[in-house]
């Protein structure tokens, strides 16, 4: 149904309440920043523009545009006329899907809380695109559920992403951020494109003069996300369901991240190195230089950590960063933005997108003017990002991807300690990390007295809020995340046998969320479920004979992300060490079989199908990724 549909009929009294509403929100801070992304535009196209709100506000402040508004219901635009007398020819009747009818061509076009009551709103934002020289800046409500645009505005609905119109390869990326709450309750964020003026690679030329700051600023940012530690864990609570310590530990580990790549630069003198002269006087150098414009797409689990460090990484590199954070953790992914902008990271240096990946993300992959890309999530998004980024030439691409993480326990291994580990890294935050530990062999020996105490004490595991204290387990993310876990139990109670937990809970308070038991389960080695990457409280285990066998089946996964093992024979260790392939390896750990990485501990990065590059985030050969080799011969004779 189109605008003109579902909003030509309003009675006198909607009228009123329209204009009532926007001239109490006539000077909200959304309103004066759309007025100020009007600056060095001569003419602009209101498209919506109700009742004349915007109007008197650029007459005020912008006196010198050419305004035309347009809008769909004819009561708006007679108020509006009948508001403004003198100015009657600036408001007509009309669609946003008849733009092309109008006269002349339009510096800017302003769109104002419509795209969001449009099933599809992809015919639109062309349509506004071609009527635009210079700029199109489009303002939303966040609707209540990703890519599910509501004709009805649901205010104690938690919202959850800022939905953006994607650019062509003809737009620049401007700004996009957010302003308080808006008139009705909701949160109104402002996105706005630049039409041609150069490329987004020639930024980057304001970090590069400020070489000797980067350090200094994002160390600052180090310090301010530490500062603010309570701040951003709290709402990393809320907004993806993180219990308290693991939502403080992701924060606290975001700082160390920064202040490890600050480290790396300083120690390695910007990786500037003196070389060998050839007989000839003068200045022989290799040096290492930033590449330009470097994206940073982010997952939903770790939305500050594993924002933090690609984007840090970057930074004191020399390049600019346009950061587009998972959707389901937009707000802590904003949360950075603010950071970098406190310390002082210049606006052009460091800038911020959201919404779905299969949006924005794809055209950041695409985007013609990105020099390099990091991306953390699925195998599947990775590998297409990996293969798809670079057309004209090579361009360096660090994909980051999941993991189907084993752990092995001898029958000379300390079971109390490995049972605290798989359990740990199975279940903690849900088993929605891409280093959760989700497939474990015991020697058979020792396999029934490893099930009994797994089970047992998974049975004290607390489930419920977690903001609360005591509770160790919370939500999953999602509804789809519900659905994978129903699939894996209703395969195992057919073809194998759940230990413990294989249900959603569904009682009491619990079944208002998408709360799901931790699992064990026995299932046959060919079933589906040691191969495919859950992301879900749900670990199976498996008894074998040889520990040959264990390490073939331990790595018999196209993921090599981290592994755990377990045993007292030293020989044993040193067998495993040599024959694991995983990229963080973990021996003896009661704090987790395949989780708990930190920077400059544990560098954190997979082999085969769980990474591009073979480089560690927080380790030492990181930092040099976001940078390129130059030798460099300047002859003094």
């Amino acid at each position: 149904m189109r605008l003109r549909e579902s909003w030509r009929h309003f009675k006198p009294d909607q009228v009123r309440d329209f204009l009532r509403a926007g001239h109490e929100g006539r000077d909200h801070p959304s309103r004066s920043k759309t007025v100020e992304l009007l600056e060095g535009m001569t003419s602009v196209l209101d498209v919506g523009c109700g009742t004349g709100v915007m109007f008197e506000l650029i007459r005020e402040r912008r006196p010198e545009l050419d305004y035309l508004g347009i809008d769909v219901t004819p009561q708006f635009v007679a108020a509006a006329r009948e508001r403004f007398p003198a100015d009657a020819q600036r408001f007509r009747e009309g669609s946003l899907y008849e733009l092309d009818r109008l006269p002349g061509a339009f510096d800017a076009v302003l769109c104002r809380h419509i795209l969001e009551h449009l099933p599809d709103f992809v015919p639109a934002v062309q349509h506004m695109y071609a009527r635009a020289r210079r700029k199109l800046i489009v303002i939303f409500y966040l609707p209540p559920r990703p890519l599910r645009l509501r004709r009805r505005r649901d205010p104690r609905r938690p919202c959850r992403v800022l939905p953006v119109a994607w650019p062509d390869s003809r737009w620049r990326w401007s700004r996009c951020e957010t302003w308080g709450e808006a008139t009705w309750g909701l949160e109104a964020p402002i996105w706005a494109v630049d039409l041609g003026g150069g490329s987004m690679s020639a930024s980057s030329e304001l970090v590069r003069r400020s070489g000797d700051l980067k350090g200094e600023l994002v160390e600052r940012a180090a310090n301010l996300i530490s500062e603010r530690r309570n701040e951003l864990a709290a709402l990393m609570a809320l907004e993806v369901g993180k219990t308290r310590l693991e939502a403080l530990g992701d924060v606290e580990e975001s700082a160390d991240l920064l202040r490890w790549n600050c480290n790396e630069m300083d120690k390695h003198d910007g990786f500037t190195t003196p070389m060998q002269s050839m007989g000839s006087p003068g200045e022989y150098v290799d040096v290492l230089r930033p590449y330009g414009v470097w994206a940073v797409i982010s997952p939903f689990n770790f939305p500050m950590a594993l924002a933090a460090g690609p984007s840090s990484g970057a930074l004191v590199a020399g390049n600019c960063v346009v950061f587009k954070p998972a959707h389901l953790g937009a707000f802590t992914g904003l949360k950075l933005y603010e950071v970098y902008r406190d310390a002082g990271i210049p606006p052009a240096a460091f800038q911020f997108l959201s919404g779905p990946g299969s949006v924005v993300g794809e055209e950041l992959a695409n985007h013609p003017d990105v020099d390099g890309i990091t991306f953390t999530g699925s195998y599947e998004v990775g590998m297409g990002i990996y293969r798809g980024f670079a057309k004209d030439y090579p361009k360096p691409v660090i994909c980051e991807m999941g993991g189907k993480n084993p752990a092995v326990v001898s029958e000379k291994a300390d079971l109390d300690k490995a049972t605290d580990g798989v359990l740990r890294s199975a279940f903690g935050y849900g088993g929605q990390k891409c280093s959760a530990n989700s497939r474990v062999y015991v020697h058979r020996k020792v396999y029934d007295e490893f099930v009994r105490l797994l089970k047992e004490k998974t049975e004290k595991i607390r489930i419920g809020d977690p903001l609360e204290k005591e509770v160790y387990l919370g939500p999953v993310i999602d509804d789809n995340a519900v659905a994978t876990f129903e699939e894996a139990s209703a395969e195992a109670k057919k073809n194998g046998n759940v230990v413990i937990g294989g249900d959603r809970l569904k009682e009491g308070d619990l079944a208002r969320g998408n709360f799901v038991q931790p699992t064990v389960v026995e299932v046959p080695l060919d079933s589906w479920i040691w191969k495919r990457e859950l992301f879900v409280p749900f670990v199976s285990v498996a008894p074998y004979d040889d520990l040959d066998e264990a390490l073939r089946l331990a790595n018999d996964t196209e993921y090599g992300l981290t592994a755990g093992f377990y045993s007292e024979d030293r020989s044993e260790i040193q067998r495993f060490l040599d024959t694991i392939e995983a990229g963080v390896v973990y021996v003896n750990r009661r704090a987790g079989a395949t989780t708990g990485a930190w920077p400059g501990v544990q560098p954190f990065g997979g082999w085969k199908g769980s990474g591009t590059s073979g480089k560690a985030g927080g380790g030492p050969y990181y930092v040099q990724q976001y940078l390129r080799e130059q030798s460099r011969t300047v002859i003094e004779e």
